[in-house]
């Protein structure tokens, strides 16, 4: 992450990010997930758990701390990307309810309209191969029949919020103004993975394993959907939507990518 300064330009966003997630704040939704990309409608993401790539992003996650353990030698059985995909379908159930289902997102203008498994299928990371993120997509689409949520428009996100709150989420997009952001329910998504990760059981693999990998790709995703946008962690501390219960922090910008 890059430190910024504090000049007119990233006061005055900073000011536009708070009004936005005062305004968009929704109550939190854990019966499902899907990604931080800012064309989400509210009808499409109603508070659920916001990362990039939503349950896939987490299933990504996992697989990923496998590899990496496996490396190391502190895991020896390992899932095939069909077989944690079942699993994780199978766990989620049991955390979430049995009639939820987890979802895939695609876009109006591309074969693969997930930024953050296209990224995946491209290699990006260090222990999620290509054929890895590929095999675990198409596992996820076989088993939903196809059935995948279509979003509308342009990137146009102006920055990416952090959410640490387990109450409040943020709708990441203002149909009226088209005005959108980001969002990563970051505290959320770790209660997620601490409590998946044992459901899942890989022996030898913890959640904290999990949290590292995932950290790791929400951060190389990030990079190159919003290579020099600011980034602000958003803190809401109680029921009311005054703005004295409500705190906003510049923690940096998201790096450029390498050339």
């Amino acid at each position: 992450m890059t430190e910024v300064p504090m000049n007119p330009d990233v006061i005055e966003l900073q000011e536009r990010a708070k009004h936005f997630a005062l305004n968009h704040r929704v109550e939190a939704n854990n019966s499902g997930s899907v990604c931080g990309d800012g064309r989400f409608t509210h009808q499409q993401s109603m508070g659920f758990l916001r990362a990039f790539g939503g349950d896939e992003g987490f299933e990504a996650a996992i697989l990923g701390a496998q590899n990496r353990a496996i490396n190391e030698g502190k895991v020896i059985k390992k899932f095939t990307p069909e077989e944690l995909d079942k699993i994780y379908a199978e766990k989620i159930k049991v955390m979430r309810g049995e009639e939820s289902e987890t979802s895939v997102h695609t876009d109006e203008h591309n074969q693969i309209g997930c930024g953050f498994m296209r990224l995946a299928m491209e290699g990006i990371h260090n222990h999620l191969t290509a054929d890895d993120a590929s095999r675990l997509h198409q596992a996820a689409l076989a088993r939903l029949n196809g059935k995948q949520t279509v979003l509308n428009g342009e990137h146009e996100e102006l920055a990416v919020l952090y959410v640490q709150s387990d109450k409040y989420s943020v709708d990441s997009r203002d149909e009226s103004t088209g005005e959108m952001f980001f969002v990563v329910d970051l505290q959320r998504s770790k209660q997620l993975i601490e409590q998946i990760v044992p459901l899942i059981g890989i022996e030898g693999l913890t959640a904290d394993d999990v949290w590292r990998e995932f950290v790791s790709q929400m951060q190389k995703t990030a990079q190159q959907l919003a290579g020099g946008k600011e980034i602000f962690e958003l803190n809401y501390n109680d029921n009311s939507q005054a703005e004295e219960n409500f705190n906003i922090k510049l923690l940096g910008q998201v790096p450029m990518p390498a050339v």
